[in-house]
């Protein structure tokens, strides 16, 4: 039995070790497609003009017929595995909810390290994702003139400001900090000394730099949204009556 017990168990840490490289692996192409998302979002401070010519630019990749399915694809994978290795932290515990429990009861902002937020900021992505690509996606593929652009985002904050100020602002921090810290933290090998290059990496995600720079990251995600939201340009209110029908028609 003892020798049954400690085959499952190296059986198990061999697949977690698969599985956390395939959740790296997919989490490094999604990567692509974020990064110029952010990237387009900082460029709101361009104006609308810069805003939407940078989308214009950026769409060329993710959204060409080849890579849009490895991107979606590949989001899809790396829920699936973190889902996984949820699952398999959860069992040490004896179940999901004891697993919760454990971890709300010692939870505090004073101790909360990298690796806490980084899970944290992983599971309120995943809790939006589908609805987010549903309301920007949803209407395109049926009806391509539905592009959305600066306008589209200005418009939702005129629609409903109360909730797409800290939505939008809690997505591109979380979407950051996230895809930031998960690029420097690749997986280790159980056992074996990491290479020069992997231990720099990781001890990056824990220096004063990364923290400096994830914090002028928020800040920059904040100005962005106020800028969209019409604080340094004009709103382009005469856009609006046509994102007005494509809300109804999305949610009809």
């Amino acid at each position: 039995i003892t020798s049954n017990m400690a085959q499952q168990s190296k059986e198990d840490a061999q697949t977690a070790a698969i599985c956390k490289r395939v959740q790296y692996a997919s989490g490094v192409v999604f990567s692509t497609f974020l990064a110029g998302h952010l990237v387009n979002l900082f460029a709101a401070h361009l104006g609308p003009l810069g805003y939407d010519g940078l989308l214009i630019v950026l769409r060329k990749y993710y959204h060409h017929r080849l890579v849009e399915p490895i991107i979606l694809g590949s989001i899809a994978v790396h829920m699936a595995s973190s889902t996984w290795l949820f699952v398999q932290r959860c069992k040490t515990m004896g179940g999901t909810l004891p697993y919760v429990k454990n971890a709300a009861s010692k939870f505090s902002l004073s101790t909360l390290n990298g690796l806490s937020l980084h899970r944290i900021t992983g599971w309120g992505l995943a809790a939006v994702i589908v609805g987010h690509v549903g309301a920007t996606r949803g209407l395109v593929i049926k009806f391509p003139e539905w592009l959305a652009d600066f306008s589209f985002l200005s418009y939702s904050f005129h629609m409903l400001p109360q909730f797409f100020y800290p939505y939008y602002i809690a997505l591109a921090a979380a979407g950051l900090y996230h895809m930031s810290y998960g690029l420097l933290r690749p997986p280790l090998d159980a056992g074996s000394r990491p290479s020069a290059a992997v231990a720099s990496l990781r001890s990056a995600s824990y220096s004063l730099p990364f923290r400096v720079a994830m914090g002028v990251g928020a800040v920059a995600c904040v100005s962005s949204v106020l800028a969209l939201a019409g604080w340094y340009f004009p709103m382009p209110v005469h856009t609006f009556p046509k994102w007005d029908v494509y809300y109804r028609m999305l949610f009809s």
